[in-house]
């Protein structure tokens, strides 16, 4: 946020009721998503790490992902 605050160019004076009431409503909208999630009783945290990194079975079937994770000797460079 800092970051976000700090790079942004500042809001014309002309524009600044409307930026404010534009800043309000997307406050409160984001405020009532969160309410629904911590209703849902999940943890952000958690949600938020999965959709930054998703699980790999998110992208392959079970059976691909065991081969994935587990390599073949001829992969692991044992001889055949």
């Amino acid at each position: 946020m800092r970051y976000f605050l700090t790079v942004s160019t500042p809001v014309p004076e002309a524009h600044q009721d409307a930026a404010r009431a534009q800043g309000r409503a997307r406050s409160e909208q984001f405020i009532e998503q969160l309410g629904r999630h911590l209703l849902r009783g999940r943890s952000l945290v958690k949600d938020v790490v999965e959709e930054i990194q998703p699980d790999s079975s998110q992208f392959f079937g079970q059976q691909e992902t065991v081969h994935a994770a587990a390599p073949t000797d001829e992969a692991a460079g044992a001889p055949s």
